[in-house]
């Protein structure tokens, strides 16, 4: 019997990113953000390197480059802790990032 085909498990397969495919993305947006996490404004080792969403899945933001920002580890991590759930109400100061407002 095969697995019955859902919507919503179409949009996640769609939207997951091999690690491969992760890894790539994170050096892209590496060199994009010029290795400065765009949450803290501080720089970022590849070793602590890690993909912020600025709209996440969760809320149908995707993992296009463009919704893909720099973050640190921790960063990453305690923006998620405070329930962050549009890193641009986060913050508004990377280029090219809409304002909270709009």
């Amino acid at each position: 019997m095969s697995a019955k085909w859902s919507p919503a498990g179409e949009r996640r397969r769609a939207r997951d990113l091999t690690p491969r495919e992760a890894k790539a993305q994170l050096n892209r947006v590496y060199r994009r953000d010029r290795g400065i996490c765009q949450l803290c404004d501080l720089p970022c080792t590849r070793a602590d390197a890690s993909r912020e969403h600025k709209i996440p899945l969760r809320d149908g933001g995707s993992n296009d480059d463009g919704n893909v920002v720099l973050a640190h580890k921790l960063c990453n991590n305690l923006a998620d802790q405070q329930g962050q759930t549009n890193l641009r109400s986060y913050t508004s100061q990377s280029e090219g990032w809409d304002d909270a407002d709009g």
